[in-house]
């Protein structure tokens, strides 16, 4: 997957959030070759991603996952 079609997908969850009324507070981004067993992020990135969640207030994650 390209950083273009990568970011292309991303802006159409945004889209789908905003439609499902969902408010985007903050993109990560992470480029793994396979899940991580325990966190499917790897564990810098889910301490990253719990660290934004508790900035924002967030009280929803939504994951794009491309094979």
């Amino acid at each position: 997957l390209s950083p273009d079609l990568a970011e292309e997908h991303i802006q159409e969850l945004a889209r789908l959030t905003d439609t499902a009324g969902g408010k985007v507070v903050g993109i990560v981004h992470q480029w793994i070759a396979a899940p991580h067993p325990r966190t499917y992020i790897g564990e810098g990135k889910a301490t990253e991603l719990l660290r934004e969640v508790q900035a924002e207030n967030a009280d929803l994650v939504i994951f794009d996952e491309e094979h």
